[in-house]
């Protein structure tokens, strides 16, 4: 029987916990993960953008409370 299959026979909770034991194990060695070349091109791009912007934003406290309002 292959694994696809005895997945398969799981009960859905039994599905989620296998699912995060081999996340866990995974994140366990991130560096191990390979990380796609476009990643680096967007983190770059949007630090370009960061830096050039004269705007700090607003603090974190007063962008939750705007946003709570609004819900």
């Amino acid at each position: 029987m292959s694994i696809h299959s005895e997945f398969n026979l799981l009960s859905l909770s039994e599905k989620v916990r296998v699912v995060q034991d081999l996340w866990d194990e995974i994140a366990a060695e991130p560096e191990r993960l390979p990380i796609p070349e476009w990643h680096g091109s967007e983190l770059a791009a949007r630090e370009r953008e960061w830096a050039s912007s004269p705007d700090p934003g607003q603090d974190w406290v007063i962008v939750k409370e705007r946003i709570a309002n609004e819900l």
